[in-house]
């Protein structure tokens, strides 16, 4: 991977620049970046070019915002990973959840990073590492997208994945995960709501793992300072719990009911996607018909107006977030659409819209270029040829 020194102004000339707005893409278009901010944007007849600026040749690229993974874990085995037994790793988890992971976020930091992938809300990691890898980032000491870090996600005592949180039961125990989250300088919350998969192998999905007030008190501590909060959990009560008492999305949610998403469409709470999971060959073994059931899903969740959003949720090879794209494309959602869902939507839902999500004047310079039109095929996001974040660019064209 190259990464280039960062000058004070770049322009990026002759690419089709697709600002992820939902206005048409520009056929012939400049960027200028200054320093890293989006100094200028348009047809490149009507943006004039600072004299002091380097000249980057986008012609054949296509220039958008860099994508938005909004429900990830990096320091974490990938089961697609072809370098880790998962089986073997995931067991070792579980038998010491307080392992240090750091090197399997440095690695996948960088394999999200050169497939286009900007920023990654972290949604559950423990003993701080997620804090870790983001200053790591942040820092340049290794390459990786912007982090929104959790810290650990909270979990009841019966519940499931301690290996990503701590305990707490009781409304005084959740408010003081919460506040230690905070304090540690969590961005966003999460809170587990019902039981998962256990290596494709279902456990308790829609069985409530809080109560009604102890979610309530997760949300209202979380919002008093500013702090979204977002909720794993596949169906039952607690889903209409959780939207009723403020939620600000539902991750996964494969299993809720009609009343339930209408109930969500109402309050705009996010939905998000993690569909990958059921690809793998480890449930395509267990539960192959959870593949066709996800799409039947999607589907269900379009018609129905939902905000959706996707994550990865551990899942990193095989360009993860470009093959949630083209499952969504596959559901009858547009390429536009699709775009928008993994730019704009997906910094909607982690409350970074303001700075970035699209190519616009004053917003962060995250942009990334690839060979083609993802309008005609969404896979062109799979040729990457450019990433800049932060007006810096990591290439590994």
């Amino acid at each position: 991977m190259n990464r280039r020194r960062r000058t004070m102004r770049k322009a990026l000339v002759g690419g089709m620049i697709l600002d992820a707005t939902g206005a048409p893409p520009v056929s012939r278009g400049t960027l200028v970046i200054n320093g890293d901010k989006i100094e200028a944007v348009g047809q490149k007849d009507d943006v004039p070019i600072p004299p002091d600026s380097e000249i980057i040749d986008a012609h054949g690229l296509t220039l958008m915002p860099g994508l938005i993974n909004t429900h990830d874990h990096l320091a974490h085995p990938d089961p697609t990973d072809p370098l880790t037994d998962y089986q073997t790793e995931y067991a070792r988890l579980e038998e010491d959840p307080d392992r240090d992971l750091f090197p399997y976020a440095i690695r996948y930091g960088r394999q999200e990073l050169l497939d286009g992938v900007t920023t990654v809300r972290v949604v559950g990691q423990r003993g701080g590492v997620d804090f870790r890898y983001k200053r790591a980032f942040d820092s340049n000491l290794a390459p990786g997208p912007r982090i929104i870090p959790s810290g650990a996600a909270i979990n009841s005592t019966h519940g499931t994945a301690e290996r990503l949180g701590v305990l707490a039961d009781g409304v005084d125990a959740v408010r003081k995960a919460v506040r230690q989250n905070l304090r540690d300088g969590a961005q966003v919350i999460k809170i587990f709501l019902t039981g998962a998969y256990r290596s494709g192998v279902a456990y308790h999905l829609t069985t409530p793992m809080f109560s009604r007030e102890e979610i309530t008190v997760a949300v209202e501590e979380a919002h008093r300072f500013g702090v979204k909060v977002i909720a794993h959990a596949f169906g039952g009560p607690s889903v209409r719990w959780a939207v009723e008492a403020g939620i600000d999305s539902i991750e996964h949610a494969d299993l809720i009911t009609d009343d339930d998403l209408d109930l969500i469409v109402s309050r705009g709470t996010y939905i998000g996607l993690t569909l990958l999971w059921f690809f793998t060959d480890l449930y395509r073994k267990r539960t192959p018909e959870k593949a066709e059931a996800a799409v039947q899903t999607v589907r269900r969740f379009h018609e129905a107006g939902a905000k959706l959003v996707l994550g990865g949720d551990c899942i990193h090879g095989d360009h993860a977030m470009v093959r949630h794209l083209e499952i969504l494309t596959q559901c009858g959602i547009s390429p536009m659409n699709a775009v928008l869902i993994g730019t704009k939507r997906g910094a909607e839902a982690c409350g970074i819209a303001e700075r970035r999500g699209t190519l616009e004047v004053g917003k962060d310079a995250d942009i990334i270029g690839v060979r083609g039109d993802p309008l005609e095929d969404i896979s062109a996001l799979r040729n990457v040829r450019l990433v800049m974040k932060g007006g810096e660019i990591y290439s590994n064209a």
